[in-house]
Protein backbone atom coordinates (compact mmCIF):
# COMPACT_ATOMS: atom_id res chain seq x y z
CA UNK A 1 0.00 0.00 0.00
CA UNK A 2 1.16 3.54 -0.31
CA UNK A 3 1.43 5.38 2.47
CA UNK A 4 1.94 8.51 0.58
CA UNK A 5 -1.52 10.48 0.21
CA UNK A 6 -1.36 13.90 -1.72
CA UNK A 7 -4.24 16.15 -2.32
CA UNK A 8 -5.19 19.42 -3.96
CA UNK A 9 -6.70 20.59 -0.56
CA UNK A 10 -8.51 19.23 2.46
CA UNK A 11 -11.59 20.25 4.60
CA UNK A 12 -12.90 17.97 7.91
CA UNK A 13 -15.67 18.44 9.69
CA UNK A 14 -17.90 17.12 11.98
CA UNK A 15 -20.07 14.65 10.15
CA UNK A 16 -23.31 16.18 11.58
CA UNK A 17 -22.06 19.47 9.39
CA UNK A 18 -20.24 17.55 6.51
CA UNK A 19 -23.62 19.10 4.42
CA UNK A 20 -22.50 22.70 5.08
CA UNK A 21 -18.76 23.71 4.40
CA UNK A 22 -16.50 26.39 3.00
CA UNK A 23 -14.32 24.77 0.47
CA UNK A 24 -10.23 25.26 0.99
CA UNK A 25 -8.15 26.71 -1.61
CA UNK A 26 -5.64 24.86 -3.19
CA UNK A 27 -2.68 23.69 -0.70
CA UNK A 28 -4.93 24.46 2.44
CA UNK A 29 -6.28 22.61 5.03
CA UNK A 30 -9.31 23.43 6.48
CA UNK A 31 -10.22 21.97 9.80
CA UNK A 32 -12.66 22.96 12.81
CA UNK A 33 -10.02 21.42 15.61
CA UNK A 34 -6.16 20.95 14.57
CA UNK A 35 -4.00 18.79 17.17
CA UNK A 36 -0.16 17.84 16.25
CA UNK A 37 -0.27 14.21 17.74
CA UNK A 38 3.55 14.06 19.34
CA UNK A 39 3.37 10.21 20.38
CA UNK A 40 7.24 9.75 20.65
CA UNK A 41 7.33 12.13 23.71
CA UNK A 42 3.19 11.58 24.86
CA UNK A 43 2.45 15.19 23.99
CA UNK A 44 -0.89 16.32 22.32
CA UNK A 45 -0.56 20.03 21.24
CA UNK A 46 -3.58 22.34 20.22
CA UNK A 47 -2.43 24.58 17.15
CA UNK A 48 -4.81 26.86 17.91
CA UNK A 49 -3.84 27.34 21.74
CA UNK A 50 -0.36 27.26 20.83
CA UNK A 51 -0.15 29.79 18.55
CA UNK A 52 -2.29 32.46 20.89
CA UNK A 53 0.48 31.82 23.26
CA UNK A 54 2.84 33.42 21.13
CA UNK A 55 4.06 37.41 20.47
CA UNK A 56 2.61 38.99 18.12
CA UNK A 57 4.95 40.97 15.49
CA UNK A 58 7.09 43.98 17.09
CA UNK A 59 7.18 47.24 14.99
CA UNK A 60 10.39 49.11 15.74
CA UNK A 61 10.08 52.90 16.98
CA UNK A 62 12.20 55.54 17.95
CA UNK A 63 15.96 54.77 19.19
CA UNK A 64 14.88 50.88 18.58
CA UNK A 65 15.98 48.56 15.65
CA UNK A 66 14.78 44.53 14.99
CA UNK A 67 17.63 42.37 13.26
CA UNK A 68 16.05 39.38 11.46
CA UNK A 69 18.24 36.01 12.04
CA UNK A 70 17.93 32.45 10.95
CA UNK A 71 16.82 31.05 14.45
CA UNK A 72 15.92 34.19 16.29
CA UNK A 73 15.08 38.53 16.17
CA UNK A 74 17.63 40.37 18.18
CA UNK A 75 15.99 43.99 19.31
CA UNK A 76 18.42 47.07 20.03
CA UNK A 77 18.04 50.19 21.93
CA UNK A 78 20.19 53.26 19.74
CA UNK A 79 20.16 55.66 21.84
CA UNK A 80 17.72 58.61 23.54
CA UNK A 81 18.51 58.58 26.93
CA UNK A 82 21.24 61.87 28.26
CA UNK A 83 24.39 61.60 28.94
CA UNK A 84 25.53 63.34 31.97
CA UNK A 85 29.42 64.53 32.39
CA UNK A 86 31.67 67.25 33.75
CA UNK A 87 29.96 69.65 31.56
CA UNK A 88 26.62 68.64 32.28
CA UNK A 89 23.62 70.99 33.66
CA UNK A 90 20.96 68.78 35.73
CA UNK A 91 17.79 69.83 36.99
CA UNK A 92 15.12 67.21 38.48
CA UNK A 93 12.69 66.38 40.70
CA UNK A 94 14.24 63.99 42.78
CA UNK A 95 17.75 63.00 42.93
CA UNK A 96 18.78 59.83 44.85
CA UNK A 97 22.01 58.11 44.99
CA UNK A 98 23.21 54.58 46.43
CA UNK A 99 26.85 55.41 45.94
CA UNK A 100 29.08 58.32 46.78
CA UNK A 101 27.94 61.48 46.00
CA UNK A 102 30.82 64.14 45.35
CA UNK A 103 29.98 68.14 45.03
CA UNK A 104 32.77 70.49 44.17
CA UNK A 105 30.72 73.47 44.73
CA UNK A 106 27.21 74.78 46.62
CA UNK A 107 25.03 72.33 47.20
CA UNK A 108 21.48 74.91 46.81
CA UNK A 109 17.92 74.58 46.76
CA UNK A 110 16.48 77.64 45.56
CA UNK A 111 13.24 77.42 45.48
CA UNK A 112 12.34 73.95 47.36
CA UNK A 113 13.62 71.91 50.61
CA UNK A 114 15.73 69.27 50.89
CA UNK A 115 13.83 66.91 52.92
CA UNK A 116 15.84 64.01 53.10
CA UNK A 117 19.74 63.92 52.23
CA UNK A 118 21.09 59.79 52.11
CA UNK A 119 24.39 59.04 51.28
CA UNK A 120 27.14 57.05 51.37
CA UNK A 121 29.60 59.36 51.60
CA UNK A 122 28.76 63.32 51.13
CA UNK A 123 31.98 65.20 50.26
CA UNK A 124 32.16 69.12 50.17
CA UNK A 125 35.31 70.72 48.58
CA UNK A 126 37.10 67.46 48.44
CA UNK A 127 36.79 67.12 52.00
CA UNK A 128 34.29 64.48 53.74
CA UNK A 129 31.62 65.89 55.32
CA UNK A 130 32.27 63.68 58.53
CA UNK A 131 35.74 64.97 58.50
CA UNK A 132 34.25 68.34 58.69
CA UNK A 133 32.25 67.46 61.44
CA UNK A 134 34.83 65.82 63.36
CA UNK A 135 37.26 69.17 63.33
CA UNK A 136 34.39 70.97 65.17
CA UNK A 137 34.27 72.03 68.51
CA UNK A 138 31.60 70.38 70.88
CA UNK A 139 29.44 72.49 72.61
CA UNK A 140 30.63 74.04 76.04
CA UNK A 141 28.97 74.01 79.07
CA UNK A 142 29.24 76.05 82.34
CA UNK A 143 29.54 73.16 85.46
CA UNK A 144 30.22 74.47 89.09
CA UNK A 145 33.97 73.39 88.32
CA UNK A 146 34.63 76.08 85.19
CA UNK A 147 34.93 79.52 86.41
CA UNK A 148 35.29 82.09 83.72
CA UNK A 149 36.97 85.55 85.60
CA UNK A 150 37.70 87.10 82.08
CA UNK A 151 36.90 86.35 78.69
CA UNK A 152 37.68 88.98 75.85
CA UNK A 153 35.99 88.77 72.74
CA UNK A 154 36.68 91.11 69.45
CA UNK A 155 34.11 91.54 66.84
CA UNK A 156 33.00 94.08 64.07
CA UNK A 157 30.59 95.52 66.78
CA UNK A 158 32.67 95.91 69.54
CA UNK A 159 34.34 94.38 72.36
CA UNK A 160 31.82 91.55 74.39
CA UNK A 161 33.28 91.33 77.85
CA UNK A 162 32.82 89.14 80.52
CA UNK A 163 33.63 91.11 83.78
CA UNK A 164 32.66 88.82 86.38
CA UNK A 165 31.66 85.22 86.36
CA UNK A 166 28.13 84.71 84.62
CA UNK A 167 28.29 88.62 82.96
CA UNK A 168 28.64 89.92 79.62
CA UNK A 169 28.60 93.59 79.38
CA UNK A 170 29.47 95.23 75.51
CA UNK A 171 28.58 98.60 73.58
CA UNK A 172 27.06 96.49 70.49
CA UNK A 173 25.69 92.99 70.66
CA UNK A 174 24.87 91.17 67.86
CA UNK A 175 23.47 87.25 67.81
CA UNK A 176 21.36 84.99 66.24
CA UNK A 177 20.47 83.39 69.50
CA UNK A 178 20.55 85.43 73.55
CA UNK A 179 20.24 83.19 76.14
CA UNK A 180 20.44 84.07 79.55
CA UNK A 181 19.75 82.24 82.75
CA UNK A 182 20.09 85.42 84.84
CA UNK A 183 19.13 88.78 84.62
CA UNK A 184 19.61 91.03 81.00
CA UNK A 185 20.24 94.95 82.19
CA UNK A 186 19.93 96.33 79.07
CA UNK A 187 20.39 100.56 79.54
CA UNK A 188 19.40 101.33 76.04
CA UNK A 189 16.72 99.88 73.69
CA UNK A 190 16.13 96.02 72.67
CA UNK A 191 15.35 96.52 68.86
CA UNK A 192 14.48 93.80 66.42
CA UNK A 193 15.12 95.75 62.88
CA UNK A 194 14.47 92.93 60.41
CA UNK A 195 13.63 89.63 62.48
CA UNK A 196 12.05 88.68 65.34
CA UNK A 197 12.29 88.36 69.38
CA UNK A 198 10.75 84.82 69.25
CA UNK A 199 11.42 84.07 73.03
CA UNK A 200 11.50 86.53 75.58
CA UNK A 201 11.12 85.25 79.12
CA UNK A 202 11.67 88.28 81.69
CA UNK A 203 10.29 88.48 85.31
CA UNK A 204 9.99 92.33 85.22
CA UNK A 205 10.81 94.94 82.90
CA UNK A 206 10.72 98.52 83.92
CA UNK A 207 11.70 99.97 80.77
CA UNK A 208 10.91 98.42 77.54
CA UNK A 209 11.19 99.71 74.12
CA UNK A 210 11.46 97.38 71.16
CA UNK A 211 10.68 97.11 67.10
CA UNK A 212 9.19 94.03 66.16
CA UNK A 213 6.94 91.54 64.31
CA UNK A 214 6.83 88.79 66.88
CA UNK A 215 6.92 89.18 70.31
CA UNK A 216 6.58 85.96 72.84
CA UNK A 217 6.78 85.92 76.79
CA UNK A 218 5.76 83.48 79.44
CA UNK A 219 6.10 86.32 82.02
CA UNK A 220 5.69 90.21 81.78
CA UNK A 221 5.30 92.78 85.22
CA UNK A 222 4.75 95.74 83.59
CA UNK A 223 5.27 99.42 85.47
CA UNK A 224 4.98 101.68 82.88
CA UNK A 225 2.43 102.14 79.86
CA UNK A 226 2.20 99.11 77.13
CA UNK A 227 2.07 100.65 73.71
CA UNK A 228 0.76 98.32 70.64
CA UNK A 229 -0.43 98.54 66.80
CA UNK A 230 -0.82 94.79 66.77
CA UNK A 231 -2.01 91.84 68.58
CA UNK A 232 -1.46 90.81 72.02
CA UNK A 233 -2.04 87.16 72.23
CA UNK A 234 -2.21 85.49 75.74
CA UNK A 235 -2.64 82.21 76.40
CA UNK A 236 -3.24 81.09 73.00
CA UNK A 237 -5.73 83.41 72.91
CA UNK A 238 -6.08 86.92 71.82
CA UNK A 239 -6.31 89.69 74.14
CA UNK A 240 -9.84 91.20 72.18
CA UNK A 241 -11.26 87.92 72.38
CA UNK A 242 -10.59 87.41 75.93
CA UNK A 243 -12.48 91.14 77.32
CA UNK A 244 -15.00 90.11 74.80
CA UNK A 245 -15.65 87.26 77.05
CA UNK A 246 -15.94 90.06 80.08
CA UNK A 247 -18.90 91.52 82.05
CA UNK A 248 -18.53 95.30 81.51
CA UNK A 249 -17.97 97.37 85.01
CA UNK A 250 -21.34 97.29 86.69
CA UNK A 251 -22.69 99.89 88.80
CA UNK A 252 -25.59 99.22 91.22
CA UNK A 253 -28.81 101.06 90.85
CA UNK A 254 -32.02 100.96 93.22
CA UNK A 255 -31.96 98.09 95.29
CA UNK A 256 -28.91 96.33 94.05
CA UNK A 257 -25.37 96.25 96.68
CA UNK A 258 -22.12 94.96 94.75
CA UNK A 259 -18.96 93.54 97.09
CA UNK A 260 -16.40 95.03 95.47
CA UNK A 261 -13.71 92.43 97.66
CA UNK A 262 -15.73 89.74 96.48
CA UNK A 263 -17.77 90.66 93.22
CA UNK A 264 -20.85 89.24 94.86
CA UNK A 265 -23.61 91.32 93.84
CA UNK A 266 -26.91 91.10 95.58
CA UNK A 267 -30.79 92.27 95.44
CA UNK A 268 -32.08 94.33 98.32
CA UNK A 269 -35.64 94.97 97.12
CA UNK A 270 -37.82 93.26 94.67
CA UNK A 271 -41.26 91.94 95.22
CA UNK A 272 -42.26 89.78 97.61
CA UNK A 273 -45.10 87.23 97.06
CA UNK A 274 -47.93 85.38 98.97
CA UNK A 275 -50.94 84.65 99.34
CA UNK A 276 -52.24 88.35 98.74
CA UNK A 277 -50.02 89.02 95.54
CA UNK A 278 -51.55 89.54 92.43
CA UNK A 279 -48.78 88.78 90.15
CA UNK A 280 -48.72 90.07 86.64
CA UNK A 281 -46.00 88.42 84.42
CA UNK A 282 -44.82 87.90 80.39
CA UNK A 283 -43.76 84.26 80.97
CA UNK A 284 -44.15 82.23 84.21
CA UNK A 285 -41.59 79.47 84.58
CA UNK A 286 -41.47 76.95 87.19
CA UNK A 287 -39.26 74.03 88.24
CA UNK A 288 -40.93 72.36 90.63
CA UNK A 289 -44.81 71.71 91.32
CA UNK A 290 -47.17 74.79 90.97
CA UNK A 291 -50.61 74.35 93.33
CA UNK A 292 -53.07 77.15 92.39
CA UNK A 293 -55.94 77.09 94.42
CA UNK A 294 -58.42 79.12 92.12
CA UNK A 295 -59.27 79.19 88.47
CA UNK A 296 -56.18 79.07 85.65
CA UNK A 297 -57.65 81.00 82.90
CA UNK A 298 -55.79 81.29 79.50
CA UNK A 299 -58.13 83.08 77.39
CA UNK A 300 -55.00 83.05 73.99
CA UNK A 301 -54.62 78.96 74.41
CA UNK A 302 -54.32 77.59 70.62
CA UNK A 303 -56.89 75.82 69.62
CA UNK A 304 -60.43 75.17 67.17
CA UNK A 305 -63.83 73.59 67.34
CA UNK A 306 -64.84 73.40 63.78
CA UNK A 307 -68.52 72.25 62.29
CA UNK A 308 -70.47 71.68 59.12
CA UNK A 309 -73.87 73.17 57.99
CA UNK A 310 -73.93 70.60 54.86
CA UNK A 311 -76.04 67.42 55.24
CA UNK A 312 -74.71 66.55 51.78
CA UNK A 313 -73.40 62.45 52.12
CA UNK A 314 -69.56 62.24 52.12
CA UNK A 315 -67.65 59.33 50.36
CA UNK A 316 -63.96 58.63 49.71
CA UNK A 317 -61.18 56.36 49.95
CA UNK A 318 -58.26 57.16 52.28
CA UNK A 319 -57.96 60.58 50.78
CA UNK A 320 -60.99 62.99 51.38
CA UNK A 321 -60.96 65.08 54.82
CA UNK A 322 -64.37 65.54 56.30
CA UNK A 323 -65.19 69.22 55.57
CA UNK A 324 -66.11 70.69 58.79
CA UNK A 325 -65.94 74.51 56.82
CA UNK A 326 -67.45 76.81 59.67
CA UNK A 327 -65.43 77.68 63.10
CA UNK A 328 -67.02 78.77 66.61
CA UNK A 329 -63.49 79.84 67.39
CA UNK A 330 -59.84 79.56 65.76
CA UNK A 331 -57.77 80.91 68.46
CA UNK A 332 -54.17 81.65 66.35
CA UNK A 333 -56.15 81.31 63.22
CA UNK A 334 -54.05 77.88 62.85
CA UNK A 335 -56.98 75.83 61.27
CA UNK A 336 -57.83 76.19 57.02
CA UNK A 337 -61.36 76.38 56.68
CA UNK A 338 -60.23 75.43 53.03
CA UNK A 339 -58.55 72.48 53.13
CA UNK A 340 -59.45 71.21 57.23
CA UNK A 341 -56.55 70.59 58.22
CA UNK A 342 -55.31 72.18 61.39
CA UNK A 343 -51.32 73.38 61.54
CA UNK A 344 -49.43 73.00 64.88
CA UNK A 345 -47.82 76.06 65.56
CA UNK A 346 -45.42 74.90 68.60
CA UNK A 347 -44.17 71.27 69.63
CA UNK A 348 -46.39 70.18 72.13
CA UNK A 349 -49.48 67.91 73.49
CA UNK A 350 -52.63 68.08 71.77
CA UNK A 351 -56.24 66.94 72.19
CA UNK A 352 -57.88 65.86 68.95
CA UNK A 353 -61.69 65.31 68.89
CA UNK A 354 -64.02 64.35 65.68
CA UNK A 355 -67.91 63.23 65.22
CA UNK A 356 -70.26 62.38 62.37
CA UNK A 357 -73.49 60.53 61.81
CA UNK A 358 -73.92 57.16 60.03
CA UNK A 359 -76.18 56.74 57.07
CA UNK A 360 -78.14 53.53 56.94
CA UNK A 361 -76.75 50.23 55.99
CA UNK A 362 -73.13 51.71 55.13
CA UNK A 363 -70.69 50.68 57.25
CA UNK A 364 -68.74 54.08 57.23
CA UNK A 365 -64.46 54.47 58.45
CA UNK A 366 -63.32 57.19 59.45
CA UNK A 367 -59.65 58.10 60.75
CA UNK A 368 -57.53 60.43 62.65
CA UNK A 369 -54.36 61.58 60.72
CA UNK A 370 -51.41 62.97 61.87
CA UNK A 371 -48.92 64.55 58.67
CA UNK A 372 -45.45 65.58 59.44
CA UNK A 373 -44.75 66.20 55.95
CA UNK A 374 -42.83 62.77 55.05
CA UNK A 375 -45.31 60.03 57.00
CA UNK A 376 -48.87 60.02 56.75
CA UNK A 377 -50.01 57.87 60.25
CA UNK A 378 -53.21 57.10 61.57
CA UNK A 379 -53.85 58.10 65.42
CA UNK A 380 -57.24 56.89 65.97
CA UNK A 381 -60.10 55.46 64.10
CA UNK A 382 -64.13 54.77 64.23
CA UNK A 383 -65.76 51.53 62.11
CA UNK A 384 -68.56 49.91 62.13
CA UNK A 385 -67.28 46.00 61.27
CA UNK A 386 -69.58 44.03 59.94
CA UNK A 387 -72.55 45.88 61.71
CA UNK A 388 -75.17 47.70 59.43
CA UNK A 389 -75.96 50.83 60.89
CA UNK A 390 -78.99 52.81 60.82
CA UNK A 391 -79.61 56.36 59.63
CA UNK A 392 -78.11 59.44 61.62
CA UNK A 393 -76.57 57.70 64.56
CA UNK A 394 -73.39 59.32 66.53
CA UNK A 395 -69.91 58.44 65.99
CA UNK A 396 -67.30 60.37 67.79
CA UNK A 397 -63.54 59.71 68.50
CA UNK A 398 -60.50 61.64 70.63
CA UNK A 399 -56.93 61.19 70.73
CA UNK A 400 -53.86 62.72 72.80
CA UNK A 401 -51.09 62.92 70.66
CA UNK A 402 -47.69 65.05 70.93
CA UNK A 403 -46.92 66.78 68.04
CA UNK A 404 -44.02 68.69 66.32
CA UNK A 405 -44.40 72.56 64.82
CA UNK A 406 -45.95 72.08 61.67
CA UNK A 407 -47.82 68.78 61.81
CA UNK A 408 -50.79 68.65 60.53
CA UNK A 409 -54.16 67.44 62.28
CA UNK A 410 -57.54 66.35 60.32
CA UNK A 411 -60.35 64.09 59.89
CA UNK A 412 -60.36 61.83 56.64
CA UNK A 413 -62.70 59.26 54.63
CA UNK A 414 -61.22 55.39 55.00
CA UNK A 415 -64.42 53.85 52.85
CA UNK A 416 -68.63 53.84 52.57
CA UNK A 417 -70.37 57.04 53.19
CA UNK A 418 -71.12 59.03 56.13
CA UNK A 419 -72.71 62.83 56.94
CA UNK A 420 -71.54 65.25 59.35
CA UNK A 421 -75.71 66.67 60.30
CA UNK A 422 -79.13 65.42 59.00
CA UNK A 423 -79.43 67.93 57.01
CA UNK A 424 -78.65 71.34 55.14
CA UNK A 425 -79.30 75.08 57.48
CA UNK A 426 -78.17 78.11 57.73
CA UNK A 427 -77.85 78.10 61.61
CA UNK A 428 -75.06 78.17 63.65
CA UNK A 429 -75.95 74.78 65.16
CA UNK A 430 -73.09 72.59 66.07
CA UNK A 431 -74.20 69.06 66.20
CA UNK A 432 -70.83 67.03 65.16
CA UNK A 433 -68.01 69.39 65.80
CA UNK A 434 -63.93 68.61 64.78
CA UNK A 435 -61.89 69.69 67.80
CA UNK A 436 -57.93 70.14 68.22
CA UNK A 437 -56.81 71.95 71.74
CA UNK A 438 -53.16 72.44 72.59
CA UNK A 439 -52.50 71.54 76.33
CA UNK A 440 -48.99 72.10 76.37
Amino acid sequence: MDEDIVTNSLVIRPSFLKESYTPSVAGEIRATTLTIDDYLNGVVYDVKETLNQKQKQLVAGDNITITSGVDKDTISATGGGTTIDSTTDLSCNTLTTFGNASIGDHLTATSANISTLSTFDLTIAGTPFNNIIDGKQEKLENTSNLNIKSLNVLSDFGAIIVETAGQIACDILSSGTLSTNGDASIGGKLTASSGNIDTFTAYTLNAFSCTLDTFNAQFINLVGNLDMTGTLTIGGETLDNKLSGKQDILTAGSGITIDASTNVISSTGGTTIDSTTDLSCNTLTSTGDVSIGGVITSPSQIGVLAFSKSGSVISGSGVTKLPYEQTQYNIGGHYNTSTYVFTCPVAGRYYMYASYYTILDQGGTVDLILDDGTTTRMISRSQEGNNKPGNNQKRQMSVIIDCNVGDQLYARMANAQIRLRQNNTTLDEIVNPFVVQFLG
